[in-house]
């Protein structure tokens, strides 16, 4: 009786596990993926330029933008949205997009690259921060953005109002992330056939000066994650169709090598993702001719779950506390499992 007044109990607050959703945002590519920290709500954007905001425990859209939803026949604009960060209450989002107007059915050359932030209760612009499509990332705390665009500029700025606070070189463009303590910048780059030396580096976020490197080379970073303590790196790659998916030890930096993760011939190294824990990574990609999210445990690379899809599977997530995964494909689908 205890036992079953539990589950009553639990269902009735909300802190049961729900069921497995399967939800549709449109028909671009599904890019970016947050759960609200509370785990009830769940923001996606699209390439299609349209950003959504789910309820968790219906299955129901309870909010959503298009960029291009005020058109008329004669001109419109079409948009794509790259890339969307949340701030870690959820209140703010940054996207980084582009613009393009149609007139009478034919495409302006006036294409406009930007990143803006938006209030996320409303989806108001805060403020543009540039004019340019960059690579983004939070502080911990969420007073902070860090973008990165073509001219090898880290710009931080202010999420209140958008002012530009700091400034400084890096040595590759590509994906930032903070360390949990927020004093420190993690730079992966892209793309690296055309350039030498490693692809990842540790930036001091106040002086600006290169802590420590990460000696690896692949032909592109295809996954980057710091695992919630710090201590870790996961780093995932390919060069020339082979996939690694490394993990690097920030503490012992100089005395070991990263450690592999995958088996040959395994290409699970996209969209890498640490549990709130830190105990679990999650990374997508082929595996025996499907595309597939694999689950495996830090400690010993077991693999304890997967989740096959239909199609390429462009973005996960976990939930904050642990019990959900949710993963977007190309065909904008969003499909959220429970752990």
């Amino acid at each position: 009786m205890l036992a079953i007044f539990l589950v009553l109990i639990a269902s009735i607050t909300g802190f049961a596990q729900g069921r497995d959703l399967r939800l549709q945002h449109g028909n671009g590519y599904v890019n970016s993926l947050w759960f609200t920290p509370d785990g009830s709500q769940l923001f996606s954007s699209s390439l299609d330029g349209t950003i959504a905001i789910w309820d968790i425990r219906s299955g129901k859209r309870i909010r959503f933008l298009d960029l291009d939803e005020k058109q008329d026949r004669d001109m419109y604009t079409i948009s794509h949205i790259y890339q969307m960060e949340v701030s870690p209450r959820a209140d703010v989002l940054a996207v980084s997009i582009d613009q393009t107007s149609v007139v009478k059915g034919v495409a302006q050359d006036d294409r406009v690259d930007r990143t803006a932030l938006l209030d996320a209760a409303n989806f108001q612009t805060k403020a543009l921060l540039e004019h340019s499509r960059s690579e983004m990332a939070f502080s911990p705390d969420g007073r902070t953005l860090v973008t990165i665009g073509l001219e090898k500029i880290a710009r931080i700025w202010r999420t209140d109002d958008g002012k530009e606070i700091r400034q400084f070189p890096i040595r590759n463009i590509g994906k930032p992330i903070f360390t949990p303590d927020g004093n420190k910048l993690i730079v992966a780059a892209q793309i690296g056939w055309a350039s030498t030396g490693p692809m990842v580096s540790v930036y001091d976020l106040h002086s600006g000066e290169v802590v420590y490197e990460i000696p690896v080379r692949f032909g592109q970073i295809v996954g980057l994650a710091v695992s919630p303590d710090g201590a870790s790196i996961a780093i995932g790659g390919y060069n020339g169709g082979d996939f690694s998916l490394k993990l690097w030890s920030t503490s012992t930096r100089n005395e070991q090598k990263p450690r592999e993760l995958l088996s040959k011939n395994s290409g699970m190294s996209y969209n890498v993702a640490y549990s709130p824990d830190g105990k679990l990574l999650a990374s997508s990609g082929l595996l025996n001719c499907c595309e597939t999210v694999v689950i495996r445990r830090v400690s010993d690379n077991k693999i304890v779950k997967k989740f096959n899809a239909t199609t390429e599977i462009r973005s996960i997530a976990f939930s904050q506390d642990g019990t959900r995964l949710a993963y977007g494909t190309s065909n904008g689908e969003i499909f959220v499992q429970n752990l």
